[in-house]
């Protein structure tokens, strides 16, 4: 691959084998006067050198532009020529602020009588007072003439007497001799009149009316003529158009209204010029010459060559080399075209630019741009009320304006122009109003020039059914008395809505039912918990018998006890029974009598129906013996004396008793033991060989202690005590206060909002509470003139006055209740309420604040006529008087303020005229930066109704205005009114 430069790339052409390399240096870039350029073959860039110079240290009052051209600053600008001064005043250049500081204040005006106006002498320096009491006026003859020491002006009574009504040819003129009209003039002679004309008097115009015109003269051919004839009223016309001539092939032929002839134009064409190759015959058919013979051809020629014809040789001379490059201008380039075989030349000379009408312009052909020189006239000194436009027609400056014209007076005003501030000076205050009835308003009439007094009471309002209603002439409103009555103590179960028909509380509400009791319990209802209080326990079990279970019954109420004693057991006839409460079982007492002495035959049985042993026998026979005896009959003891032994009874258990069987020759023992009682499921059981009965042990556990809400049943599945009963749902109360609440339930004040809880008794209270903050609640100081209405401010709005409101009266004190959406009540710390001549004014703020002026707002009082407002820049010993506003306005507008400076300001009232009030705390405020105009204003896109304007650019603005008017004819000079129109901040053109 080749060696590149830094801005080419190459690519292998198979096709010829060859690499293409493709890219061309950049271009170099347009360079500032103070920059060259190299260019870098590393970045592949224009390496751009050079800085602009610094801009020179400038003067307050220069300002500089770097020219492109010559590559320095130019700096232009002048210090601004002192202003003209009025005579109290002084100036001194401020090299900070780069304007003239103006000291000095005019003189007060001086205390006028009624008569007299005063004008300040911008000579002498001082007030010149003029005016004497006027004379009485020149009267009329049916005039009376009063001096009115209260309009200062002469009151002329008296009317001419009415004009009387006068035929139009007729003049009247008062004579004031006589004091009566004299009444001149007679009707005019009627003219004398053409043949097409009638005549009638007007008695509208007082002339006569001439109707009928000469008819118009007909529209004549150039060969007729045409006169009026009087006698038959019409025009007579005469005259006939020539014939056409004969032309011959070439001519044509028009007929000249104006010359009123034939026109023949057109002549034989002349023979053309001939090449040598060509001849040429006139032919009067087509009316051309035909032309024979053709040129021979041109032979090749190169790109610079050039062929011509000889006309001498007949044959074609062929001439020229490629021409030189052009002489070129320094706007522009020369390419030579191989195709034209010329030096293609671009650029054109830059169009000159727009001029201002005092600018020339030279076109620079080292620099190549246009050198724009001269600048605008200053513009010329001005009266106050003028303006200056700087024509760029005429290149000078228009100065408009003209002093402004006396403004209406009201009837008791008058007027003088002030050159200083150039308005007019209104003096005179209007009448006082007079005293009004609360109701009344009054309009002071212009017309009459006094107080025009309207209204009426107004009517009374709808009352409630408990209110009375009186107007009250202080308040101006209808005092409605009466109060609802109090709402009467309610249960508390119980809400009452008042009723506004029948003018009484409508209560509602039941006593809850009483709840379901138990048998042993009584209920009484608690009005202040408002639910019913339930006493009564269930009566104590009764001590049972042992054999004895016991169970609440709820319908009798009383404990229902269960279980028998157990029955006596049989007794034998020896035996008696005692029951065993400890045992639970019947103790059998008593032995059988023993056996009486038997002979020795005898036996004995016990008889248990007699009780007593049965002695019977004879010797007995030998006895039959047991299995295991043998028998001797012993006489001794009588009886037989069976030997062998019956065996030992056994040890018998308690229950048991034994028979020996003689057949199985042994012990039969019969009886079981006494089955387990039935236990309780706490008692167990151990047979007791001793008693021969079931010792029972164990005791019903204790009843459990109890809830006040709960009963007890004993279980004896579980062999435990059922505890039944669930506590009261808890008391919910949710409420709201205003600042606390007292909780009667616990005697306990609340401060916060939340959720708080008690137990009294057996029952839960819960308590839902929200404490809403009292309002936060003002009440604004209020000042006005003495005998003025001033409208009281409290905060927030809808709240109570504890005076009227609107207020008249002497200074006092007082505050404002208000009651919030909650219901919370607040009242406001005491306001003050000024009644004086000379009230204070307080300044609220500045609106509107531009660079050269603005705006000050200040809180309207009451009763005042005007205010005055003065204004200083902050370290400046002179206050500038900044005019007076009528009364009721609460802002002036403040003009010719120096941008970016700080300013103090002061605004004072009037209750009446010469009596002004202290002048207000001082406020400070800084005005704004100044805005330049914008520049370099052209028009593009013009089309017959529009054009589009532009223009560069302006930083931080809000807005443009721009105007435009037209010139009522090209090149008069007389212009149309200003258009005006606007344009937002970041617009540059405006269509």
């Amino acid at each position: 691959m080749p060696t590149l430069a830094c801005y080419q790339t190459a690519s292998f052409n198979t096709t010829t084998c060859v690499w293409d390399v493709t890219g061309s240096q950049p271009a170099m870039p347009t360079l500032a006067c103070y920059e060259t350029a190299s260019f870098n073959t590393t970045t592949c860039v224009w390496d751009v050198t050079g800085s602009q110079p610094a801009m020179p240290t400038l003067a307050c009052y220069q300002t500089a532009s770097f020219n492109t051209t010559t590559c320095v600053w130019d700096v232009t600008g002048s210090q601004p020529a002192m202003p003209t001064l009025a005579c109290y005043e002084t100036a001194t250049f401020n090299t900070t602020t780069c304007v003239w500081d103006v000291t000095g204040s005019q003189p007060a005006m001086p205390t006028l009588a009624c008569y007299q106006t005063a004008t300040f002498n911008t000579t002498t320096c001082v007030w010149d007072v003029t005016g004497t009491q006027p004379a009485m006026p020149t009267l009329a003859c049916y005039e009376t003439a009063t001096f009115n020491t209260t309009t200062c002006v002469w009151d002329v009574t008296g009317t001419q007497p009415a004009m009387p009504t006068l035929a139009c040819y007729q003049t009247a003129s008062f004579n004031t001799t006589t004091c009566v009209w004299d009444v001149t003039g007679t009707q005019p002679a009627m003219p004398t009149l053409a043949c097409y004309q009638t005549a009638s008097f007007n008695t509208t115009t007082c002339v006569w009316d001439v109707t009928g015109t000469q008819p118009a003269m007909p529209t004549l051919a150039c060969y007729q003529t045409a006169s009026f004839n009087t006698t038959t009223c019409v025009w007579d016309v005469t005259g006939s158009q020539p014939a056409m001539p004969t032309l011959a092939c070439y001519e044509t032929a028009t007929f000249n209204t104006t010359t009123c002839v034939w026109d023949v134009t057109g002549s034989q064409p002349a023979m053309p010029t001939l090449a040598c190759y060509q001849t040429a015959s006139f032919n009067t058919t087509t009316c051309v010459w035909d032309v024979t013979g053709s040129q021979p051809a041109m032979p090749t020629l190169a790109c610079y060559e050039t062929a011509t014809f000889n006309t001498t040789t007949c044959v074609w001379d062929v001439t020229g080399a490629q021409p030189a490059m052009p002489t070129l201008a320094c706007y522009e380039t020369a390419t030579f075209n191989t195709t034209t075989c010329v030096w293609d030349v671009t650029g054109s000379q830059p169009a000159m630019p727009t001029l201002a009408c005092y600018e020339t312009a030279t076109f620079n052909t080292t620099t190549c741009v246009w050198d724009v020189t001269g600048s605008q006239p200053a513009m010329p000194t001005l009266a106050c009320y003028e303006t200056a436009t700087f024509n760029t027609t005429t290149c000078v400056w228009d100065v408009t304006g003209s002093q402004p014209a006396m403004p209406t007076l009201a009837c008791y005003q008058t007027a003088s122009f002030n050159t200083t501030t150039c308005v007019w000076d209104v003096t005179g205050s209007q009448p006082a109003m007079p005293t009004l009835a609360c109701y009344e308003t009054a309009t002071f009439n212009t017309t009459t020039c006094v107080w025009d007094v309207t209204g009426s009471q107004p009517a009374m309002p709808t009352l409630a059914c408990y209110q009375t209603a009186s107007f009250n002439s202080t308040t101006c409103a209808w005092d409605v008395t009466g109060s609802q009555p109090a709402m009467p103590t309610l249960a508390c179960y119980q809400t009452a809505s008042f009723n506004t028909t029948t003018c009484v509380w409508d209560v509602t509400g039941s006593q809850p039912a009483m709840p379901t009791l138990a048998c042993y319990q009584t209920a009484s209802f608690n009005t202040t918990t408002c639910a019913w209080d339930v006493t009564g326990t269930q009566p104590a079990m009764p001590t049972l018998a042992c054999y004895q279970t016991a169970s609440f019954n709820t319908t009798t109420c009383v404990w229902d006890v269960t279980g028998t004693q157990p029955a006596m057991p049989t007794l034998a006839c020896y035996q008696t029974a005692s029951f065993n409460t400890t045992t639970c079982v019947w103790d059998v007492t008593g032995t059988q009598p023993a056996m009486p002495t038997l002979a020795c035959y005898q036996t004995a049985s016990f008889n248990t129906t007699t009780c007593a042993w049965d002695v019977t026998g004879s010797q007995p026979a030998m006895p039959t013996l047991a299995c295991y005896q043998t028998a001797s009959f012993n006489t001794t003891t009588c009886v037989w004396d069976v030997t062998g032994t019956q065996p030992s009874m056994p040890t018998l258990a308690c229950y048991q008793t034994a028979s020996f069987n003689t057949t199985t020759c042994v012990w039969d023992v019969t009886g079981t033991q006494p089955a387990m009682p039935t236990l309780a499921c706490y008692q167990t059981a151990s047979f007791n060989t001793t008693t021969c009965a079931w010792d029972v042990t164990g005791t019903q556990p204790a009843m459990p202690t109890l809830a006040c809400y709960q009963t007890a049943s004993f279980n004896t599945t579980t062999c435990a005590w059922d505890v039944t009963g669930t506590p009261n749902p808890p008391v919910v109360t949710t409420t709201s206060a205003c600042g606390s609440y007292f909780w009667s339930v616990n005697s306990t004040s609340y401060t916060a909002t939340g959720t708080y809880t008690a137990t009294v008794g057996c029952q839960n209270y819960i308590l839902n509470l929200t404490i809403d903050p009292f309002p936060i609640v003002t009440a604004s100081n209020a000042s006005a003139c003495s005998g003025a209405s001033v409208t009281l401010v409290g905060s927030p709005a809808g709240g109570a006055f504890s005076v009227p409101n609107p207020y008249t009266g002497p200074s006092t004190t007082f505050t404002y209740t208000y009651t919030d959406v909650n219901g919370c009540t607040a009242t406001s710390a005491p306001a003050t309420i000024t009644m004086t001549t000379t009230p204070p004014i307080t300044i609220t703020g500045v609106s509107n604040v531009g660079g050269n002026s603005v705006t000050v707002n200040w809180i309207d009082v009451p009763g005042l006529i005007w205010y005055e407002v003065r204004y200083r820049i902050v370290g400046d010993p002179t206050w500038t008087g900044g005019g007076t506003q009528a009364a009721p306005a609460s802002g002036k507008n403040l003009v010719g303020l120096q941008a970016a400076s700080d300013y103090e300001i002061e605004v004072r009232g009037f209750c009446a005229v010469n009596a002004p009030g202290p002048w207000s705390s001082t406020f400070t405020f800084q005005t704004g930066q100044s805005c330049p105009p914008p520049s370099t204003l052209f028009t593009t896109n013009v089309t017959k109704n529009t054009a589009t304007l532009n223009w560069t650019s302006v930083p931080n603005v809000n807005y443009y205005q721009t105007r435009y008017r037209a010139e009522t004819s090209p090149g008069s000079g007389i212009w149309g009114p200003w258009q005006n129109g606007t344009a937002s901040a970041g617009a540059t053109t405006k269509t």
